[in-house]
């Protein structure tokens, strides 16, 4: 099933080898997957990284976005898990 997110984005000109537009990658992760973000981080090199998870599936995907706004999505999964801080692995 998480196959699906790189046909999906590769299916359209818009999202070349498998990046796209900011907006629509989020756009197509809520559409396909029901995912919303739920961790966003500025990462050292000026990228942005967001984390979008579906509570209900537990399916996620980690989104990487550049400073001109292209994203790009190279890891995705089933099973998360959100931890409180603190917990022992």
């Amino acid at each position: 099933m998480r196959a699906l997110i790189a046909l999906l984005l590769m299916s359209s000109a818009a999202f070349a080898n498998g990046c796209g537009p900011h907006d629509d990658v989020l756009a197509a992760l809520k559409r396909v997957f029901g995912e919303t973000v739920h961790v966003r981080a500025m990462q050292n090199n000026a990228t942005l990284l967001e984390i979008t998870v579906n509570p209900a599936t537990h399916t996620w995907t980690a989104i990487i976005t550049d400073a001109s706004g292209t994203s790009c999505a190279p890891a995705s999964g089933d099973h998360f898990e959100a931890v409180k801080s603190g917990d022992p692995a």
